[in-house]
Formats: C-alpha cells, structure tokens, sequence
C-alpha cells in the first residue's frame, strides 16, 4: 500500500527522473511498449531493459536483462510487473518478478539470484513508497 494517488505512484514507477530517485542510481526509459531503457546500481553496472507491458494508471511491465551487456530478452531477462489499483486515496501496488527459471544459470546461482532480487526489492519498495507518499504530500 502506498499513501499516493494512483496517477503519483505511475508517475514513480515509469519516469525516468522519479525511478532514478528510488531505484538504482540512474534510469533511462521510453515510456512505451517496445521502449528501451537502463537501470544502473552503483558497484554493480548498467542492465538493459525493454517495455513489455505499457497501460497508464493499471499496469507497466520491463524485461530486465541479468548480466551486464547481455539484452533485455527472454531467456536473459526477468520480467518485471507492477499492477495498481487505487484503495481509498492510496494505491494498491502488486510487483511480481518471474522468469528466473529461464535464466542461464545453475540451480545455486539462480537461487542465490532469486534471493538477492527479493531482498532488494524490499528495500527498493520501501524507498519507492516513502518516495511517492514525500510528492504527494
């Protein structure tokens, strides 16, 4: 649950000036299905992503490519899904990241993957909701 309208937290979750503030250290993206886009962490890199999924308020999906150079496609790619519903005055957010099986790694490297991408979106959640609830307010 986020304390933001839902036009606010769409506009987090997709611009590139507002993901940039809460996701990684900077973040290209063009906002449509087929659009190309960065995600960069500092200490880790730059990883490719590309629009799969583009409805404004509802729903907004990437492939995010695992390693460094490698495409955004499927077999080295994650897909990322983020459905809002608007509660109240706030946003209900569902984020489901899947497709890890079709990675090119070996059962204790996918698991460690798997791991690390839950731990981080927690904390890259948290940010994201105290982030849009800040604008909002």
């Amino acid at each position: 649950m986020v304390a933001a309208p839902v036009q606010r937290v769409w506009d987090v979750l997709t611009e590139p000036q507002h993901i940039g503030q809460w996701f990684g250290s900077r973040a290209e993206l063009e906002p449509r299905v087929g659009g190309d886009g960065v995600l960069e962490f500092e200490g880790h890199g730059a990883f490719k992503s590309s629009v799969v999924r583009f409805d404004p308020t509802s729903h907004f999906s990437y492939r995010w490519a695992n390693k460094i150079g490698a495409e955004a496609v499927p077999g080295l790619s994650t897909l990322v899904e983020f459905t809002l519903e608007p509660d109240g005055g706030g946003t209900k957010l569902r984020v489901v990241e899947s497709e890890f099986d079709t990675l090119p790694l070996t059962g204790p490297e996918r698991e460690q993957e798997i791991a690390e991408h839950i731990r981080g979106w927690r904390e890259e959640l948290d940010e994201m909701r105290v982030y849009a609830e800040q604008l909002a307010g």
